[in-house]
């Protein structure tokens, strides 16, 4: 951390303990390679970009299975979060032939290139200057600049309707049946009855589908509590 802070590296891998407690100015970028637990911690987490006035970037990866997940974030934070366009093989390629073009412009004018000029005239006596660079080119960057090195990153489309399934911890041992689960949902983010479908009690735990916006915000409600040290509320597996 101190190594980041002082500019010695450029890059810091960090958890969600120690993003709360980083501050660094001149941040440029946080990315996030999954979505954390909860809004709260993504807050935390793009926070420490775009810091006293400043502007930054955050970046998000995420999978098909966390795109709900996503939205409710979005959608308490109360901001909208741009969907970018992923780059393919030859977004990549223009973009590291231009980072290469600028570190030989670098070199040229800082002139830090003394030590090759006799093994570069040695190579200008039998080659043009075209094919000698074209051939250094090659050996250096050859795999930065192959397409077939890039596997495509297909974009995936999500359906935003539809429901979730929700598994509870509570089942007819517990006192509960259906019309007790529909209250127990409904009394935890105020969801209308008729959102509230497909209820299944059985003896020590019971299902129930729910709109997956309202699902999140369940999910979120419910994530430090627990029943029996199992967490009282999860999404359910795939029937």
């Amino acid at each position: 951390l101190k190594k980041f802070r002082n500019k010695f590296i450029n890059i810091l891998v960090a958890t969600d303990v120690a993003a709360r407690g980083i501050d660094i100015t001149d941040l440029t970028h946080v990315i996030n390679y999954s979505l954390p637990q909860d809004p709260d911690s993504y807050i935390h987490r793009i926070g420490r970009t775009g810091r006293a006035g400043k502007e930054g970037t955050a970046i998000t990866f995420i999978t098909p299975d966390e795109y709900r997940k996503f939205l409710f974030f979005q959608k308490t934070i109360k901001s909208n979060i741009r969907k970018e366009v992923l780059p393919d093989a030859q977004d990549i390629i223009e973009m590291k032939k231009v980072r290469i073009r600028e570190e030989l412009q670098s070199i040229v004018e800082s002139e830090t290139y003394s030590d090759y000029l006799g093994m570069a005239e040695d190579l200008l006596e039998v080659n043009s200057p075209e094919i000698a660079l074209a051939a250094l080119l090659r050996m250096a960057f050859k795999k930065q600049l192959e397409e077939r090195n890039y596997p495509e990153v297909r974009e995936f489309k999500v359906d935003n309707s539809g429901t979730t399934r929700l598994f509870i911890a509570l089942g007819k041992r517990d006192g509960m049946n259906p019309k007790k689960i529909s209250s127990f949902i409904r009394e935890s983010i105020n969801i209308p009855d008729n959102k509230i479908d497909d209820i299944g009690v059985y003896d020590e735990f019971s299902f129930v589908s729910v709109p997956f916006t309202d699902a999140e915000k369940i999910l979120n409600i419910f994530s430090k509590k627990s029943q029996g040290g199992k967490p009282l509320v999860t999404k359910a597996k795939s029937r």
